[in-house]
């Protein structure tokens, strides 16, 4: 069904690179190469339930990366640039996992920040969700990496966090918005994936609700921080 859909929409929106206008793709891989990427970019972040953020590239500095951002959310494209966008993300945090001592049969879940069910039907998919599944391709030989889409959930319908203001504002407007469906196993390290953070309280918000179903360690792995 999906592919039917994106071949219908390649009739009408044929598509052409972000950059360089060539056909047939949303990012090519020359443009692709032109945007920066951190080697490790791991923020160990002082709030509460967040222990870490891991950013794979600088938002304000390559209008092509807000752009790609931007086509991923909001123009019903995800696939190509989800790929695209989902090895940065799997890079960054290969990067990070080898920076770290593991125990023994310590296991990674890859978590994407949940829609609204309203918001999800009104844009098509989750961009999170599809970033999370290019990540988990893209590391599927390691085994200890696994992707549960459903963990999470968001039991309320809010308005954008950029509308909603300050960092208070933001924090009230997504009071009470998330949930689990299941207990957490303690040795399981969440990692909650979105596109962009900005305050940091989505996230925030995620790793309260995961650490009260009983997990240790929370990190967020985003493509950039605004």
């Amino acid at each position: 069904m999906r592919a039917l859909k994106n071949f219908i929409l390649d009739l009408i929106f044929p598509r052409r690179c972000l950059g360089c206008k060539q056909v047939d793709t949303w990012l090519c891989e020359s443009c692709f190469k032109l945007i920066e990427q951190y080697e490790g970019q791991h923020i160990d972040y002082r709030l509460k339930h967040l222990n870490r953020l891991i950013v794979a590239s600088p938002y304000s500095k390559n209008k092509l990366l807000t752009t790609a951002i931007h086509t991923l959310k909001y123009q019903r494209h995800p696939e190509d640039i989800a790929e695209k966008l989902g090895s940065m993300l799997a890079r960054s945090l290969k990067f990070g996992l080898n920076q770290i001592t593991t125990r023994p049969g310590q296991d990674y879940c890859l978590i994407p920040v949940p829609l609204h069910r309203r918001r999800c039907r009104e844009r098509g998919f989750n961009q999170a969700e599809e970033l999370a599944k290019a990540v988990e391709e893209s590391l599927r030989a390691c085994k200890a990496i696994s992707l549960d889409s459903s963990l999470l959930n968001r039991d309320r319908y809010t308005t954008s966090q950029v509308k909603a203001g300050s960092r208070q504002a933001r924090l009230k407007n997504l009071e009470k918005a998330f949930s689990t469906t299941d207990k957490i196993n303690p040795e399981t390290t969440c990692i909650l994936v979105d596109d962009v953070a900005t305050t940091g309280t989505t996230l925030e918000e995620c790793a309260k609700v995961l650490r009260k179903a009983g997990a240790q360690q929370v990190w967020g792995l985003v493509v950039a921080r605004n």
